[in-house]
């Protein structure tokens, strides 16, 4: 059986002050990162990869019913990226829905479009080009926009997921066996409220066994999932997402055995097949615990240590506490070494 949240369980998820992996490993870049919301450089922006993997991620995991709610397929291309922000900033302040009642001026403007050309020419520009998405963002009425090619590749990408050889068994349905689409968990760790959305849970009542999975798209080839999970620390996510499935099937499924966490993964621009990355004990050890490469120097006569400090969540967890505790006006790494770092030849691996 398929098991789906309603919208009212998602947005309830969402609005939940519970700490997530994604809002925690923002402390991985600094404390200003994580207290920031950035805006970004136009009103909108939209980035063609998250488009395409939030629309798999939505087809699949919520079902084609909620796609063809949430989604609106154009007829026609974008604009440029530019107009298209120019466009949402006058959309989102209309009086009505008349395109050629709007002030097209102040949205070009902020966006210091075309500096150098006259006001009415710039305005003749973003009307050509923009007027038909505006037409659209009115009649979508609040759905996400897709172009017929975006459409197409989350279509093609879905196909490919449901039928290759490599991941259709994974989405089979079988008797006795319950599948939990984004799946809700609240769950504490470290005396800390967290929270993980996890996008497939396979609950196999015949063998008693509980499989996560998480479904991912790259603009690579799939089989180098591996350099993108080392960019984008999903072994932080797999090791957090782990923890919450390990306390809802001890709160669930007591006597079920949990399967390792695995990464479904497909490409929105290589064609090659989709794959599965089963996800080890080492991997989710460094993505909860992290390591230290340690490399000791001498300064006079006193010996001194330095080297690369990989952080997993669990030490990540500790600094939340920390700011918590201590305020969120310093950078807890400059507090602890009270404002002195040391060079050392570890730089050469960076």
């Amino acid at each position: 059986m398929i098991i789906r949240p309603s919208k009212e369980e998602i947005e309830e998820y969402r609005n939940s002050p519970a700490i997530n992996q994604s809002k925690l490993k923002l402390l991985l870049v600094s404390v200003d990162t994580f207290k920031e919301v950035k805006e970004p450089e136009m009103f909108f922006e939209e980035k063609e990869h998250f488009v395409i993997g939030k629309g798999v991620d939505d087809f699949i995991t919520m079902g084609q019913e909620y796609f063809d709610q949430e989604y609106y397929l154009s007829n026609n291309s974008k604009p440029s990226a530019t107009v298209m922000s120019i466009v949402q900033q006058i959309f989102q302040s209309r009086s009505n829905d008349n395109w050629f009642e709007q002030d097209l001026l102040s949205a070009i403007d902020a966006h210091a479009y075309q500096p150098n050309w006259k006001p009415e020419t710039k305005v003749k520009k973003v009307s050509e080009e923009g007027e038909q998405y505006w037409l659209e963002l009115v009649q979508s009425e609040g759905k996400n926009v897709l172009s017929i090619e975006q459409f197409t590749k989350i279509q093609s990408i879905v196909t490919q997921l449901f039928e290759h050889a490599h991941t259709k068994i994974l989405f089979e349905q079988e008797n006795n066996v319950d599948v939990y689409y984004q799946l809700p968990i609240y769950f504490e760790e470290e005396e800390l409220q967290c929270k993980a959305l996890l996008d497939m849970v396979v609950v196999d009542h015949n063998s008693k066994e509980i499989t996560p999975y998480d479904i991912k798209t790259l603009g690579d080839y799939t089989k180098f999932f591996d350099y993108q999970c080392k960019k984008r620390r999903y072994d932080i996510q797999a090791a957090f997402y782990f923890e919450a499935i390990s306390d809802w099937r001890d709160r669930n499924f007591p006597d079920y055995e949990l399967n390792p966490f695995s990464f479904i993964v497909a490409s929105t621009t290589k064609i090659c097949p989709p794959l599965e990355f089963v996800t080890t004990p080492e991997f989710l050890n460094v993505g909860k615990f992290g390591y230290e490469a340690v490399s000791l120097f001498n300064i006079g006569e006193e010996e001194l240590e330095t080297g690369t400090i990989v952080k997993g969540f669990s030490q990540l967890l500790d600094e939340y506490k920390w700011y918590e505790e201590n305020g969120w006006d310093v950078d807890k790494e400059i507090y602890d070494a009270a404002g002195v770092f040391y060079l050392g030849s570890d730089f050469k691996k960076h």
